[in-house]
């Protein structure tokens, strides 16, 4: 879910200033209780160093395509948030 990216990278922020990115689903910035996924960590995963979260939604589309397929990644419309925004995001989408 996630472009060039490195363990160095950064994102300016508004509310949170320079910090590193975190890579989400286009359902979650806006909204709330949408459920909030996150993979397990994978030593493999070369990017596995960039925090990715995908809402409810997502993840039926992803459990139903069985990875992040073309038709997956479509649904999803990742773009990167800085991780301060993520918390805020998680605290939002977290289902009670």
């Amino acid at each position: 879910m996630s472009a060039q990216l490195t363990e160095n990278s950064m994102i300016e922020c508004q509310r949170h200033g320079l910090r590193p990115p975190a890579v989400i689903c286009q359902h979650l910035e806006r909204g709330r209780d949408l459920g909030f996924f996150q993979p397990d960590p994978d030593p493999d995963d070369p990017q596995s160093f960039i925090q990715h979260a995908w809402c409810g939604h997502c993840d039926e589309v992803l459990e139903a395509e069985g990875d992040w397929t073309d038709r997956a990644q479509a649904f999803a419309a990742p773009y990167c948030v800085c991780e301060g925004c993520l918390d805020d995001i998680r605290k939002r989408n977290l289902r009670k």
